[in-house]
């Protein structure tokens, strides 16, 4: 899994393709549980709320392309 974190809006989204349809889950960092960590270790937090999100999601109501981007598109 490729992780991708916007410097310059400080946050992570999500984008889960479900057949045609497609969600945006963004996380901010500034509003992150643990935004020092954040800052110190963006990538590894990103690898830690993207797993905590996999979990919540039903995966055979999915495809399995799961792509990063920015929550600003």
């Amino acid at each position: 899994m490729t992780i991708l974190y916007n410097e310059t809006t400080d946050n992570i989204s999500i984008q889960i393709k479900e057949n045609t349809k497609s969600r945006w889950m963004c996380f901010d960092g500034k509003s992150a549980e643990q935004s020092v960590m954040w800052k110190e270790h963006p990538y590894r937090l990103a690898l830690k709320y993207t797993q905590r999100m996999v979990e919540h999601i039903d995966t055979d109501k999915m495809s399995s392309v799961l792509v990063l981007g920015s929550c600003t598109k």
